[in-house]
């Protein structure tokens, strides 16, 4: 019992000599105390950091570009639009002509990474 009354008051003294270097601006961390371990320690822990393992995809994977006339045909075949082809391709916008459902379908993507739909 001795043992974890020395551990933690060793934890309390190490976490009120870190709170003191810690600068104002790295506040947004918590810091957790880890008393169970054969070497009890402090941890400052960033709760909006992804867990880890779980990569986070960022602009600079996609290469930070848009939607290209072959993304808008294959997200227009993933939604059910049959001999899918591109009818107009603008600044902005990339229109794609088919049909679906027996009828005549157009539909405009948006420029962006995700080729959102503009209605």
């Amino acid at each position: 019992m001795t043992r974890f009354f020395s551990r933690s008051l060793a934890a309390v003294a190490v976490l009120a000599g870190t709170e003191m270097l810690v600068p104002a601006a790295a506040q947004a961390q918590s810091i957790q105390l880890d008393l169970n371990s054969p070497r009890p320690g402090v941890r400052l822990v960033d709760p909006d950091a992804p867990p880890p393992g779980r990569r986070i995809r960022s602009d600079e994977d996609y290469g930070n570009r848009g939607c290209s006339a072959d993304d808008a045909l294959d997200k227009a075949d993933r939604m059910g639009i049959r001999r899918a082809r591109v009818v107009s391709e603008r600044r902005r916008s990339i229109d794609v002509a088919g049909r679906r459902d027996g009828e005549r379908v157009v539909v405009t993507f948006a420029r962006d990474r995700r080729c959102s739909i503009i209605d």
